[in-house]
């Protein structure tokens, strides 16, 4: 049997093995409660993101369900309009393109500067507040070039 003193020895080497373990047990503990706190950290920040994205699908998906039926109504519209227009007799038989063309070519020619060269305008009435009057009735409604301003076009 161990002396008594031999026994203390070991009580004593024991119990700082033991305090030793404590301490590092107690360190540990420490660490570990801080990485847990960063995790239940970033936990929060992934679960608000989360909950933000979650509810931003939710809005999306309400808007597209508004535009799938906007456009539903207007298929339906345009349907619609396309039917009513059809029910009218002769509008295909109209030389639409023909007038048009004619029309556009006057326009161009008269922003090109076939304007300047008559020697009256004609004023439509439809435009006019009032309606010019001039003792002669051949020219009622004509006013000369000259007495209406002209500004020049200064692109080079």
């Amino acid at each position: 049997m161990a002396s008594l003193t031999d026994q203390i020895e070991q009580l004593a080497l024991r119990t700082k093995k033991a305090a030793t373990l404590i301490t590092m047990l107690r360190k540990e503990n420490a660490d570990l409660q801080e990485e847990k706190d960063a995790l239940q950290a970033e936990y929060n920040r992934l679960q608000a993101d989360y909950n933000f994205v979650k509810t931003h699908n939710a809005e999306l998906e309400e808007s597209i369900l508004k535009y799938q039926e906007q456009e539903e109504l207007i298929t339906q519209s345009i349907a619609s309009s396309l039917e009513t227009l059809d029910s009218i007799d002769g509008l295909d038989d109209i030389d639409f393109l023909e007038n048009q063309n004619a029309e556009l070519d006057a326009a161009d020619n008269y922003t090109a500067g076939d304007a300047l060269n008559s020697d009256t305008v004609e004023l439509n009435d439809a435009m006019l507040d009032g309606e010019i009057k001039d003792a002669d009735d051949d020219s009622k409604g004509k006013v000369p070039a000259g007495d209406i301003p002209v500004e020049e076009d200064k692109t080079v």
